[in-house]
């Protein structure tokens, strides 16, 4: 398999092959721009994609050691506003807790066929005085 032109320069700098798992990076992110000053060599493509992840972090206004972008929302937030995942690279669920509270809550009004809208402070006290009772009504008869 011939290899790409980016990597042979790369090659040819470094004075060897690449190791086996190894990606050129494209400093600008132009893949003509084959000058040895824009290409990066990275250890796997896995550094690849948390490069381009921080830097799209960075573009957003973001800072990509405490922020990420919701996959959801598209907005970028605080670590601390995404709930914490194992399965992710960086320990943190892909989608805010705000979308997920959203999209819980319209998948719940449309299994209970209700509205889906959030009740407002005096409706959402009224419906809490309401179950309390209910549930004192309950207890008393039981």
């Amino acid at each position: 398999m011939k290899k790409r032109i980016y990597v042979q320069i790369a090659e040819h700098t470094l004075g060897h092959s690449l190791p086996e798992k190894a990606v050129v990076h494209h400093v600008d992110g132009e893949r003509r721009n084959n000058q040895t000053n824009n290409l990066v060599i990275l250890q796997s493509q896995g550094e690849h994609s948390r490069l381009h992840k921080r830097m799209r972090i960075l573009w957003a206004g973001g800072n990509p050691w405490t922020q990420q972008i919701c996959v959801t929302c598209q907005q970028v937030k605080d670590l601390t506003d995404f709930s914490t995942r194992k399965a992710t690279s960086n320990g943190f669920s892909l989608e805010c807790r705000r979308c997920v509270a959203d999209r819980r809550h319209s998948l719940w009004c449309e299994q209970t066929g209700r509205e889906n809208r959030y009740l407002t402070p005096s409706e959402f006290s009224e419906h809490q005085r309401r179950n309390a009772l209910a549930g004192w009504a309950t207890r008393r008869a039981g």
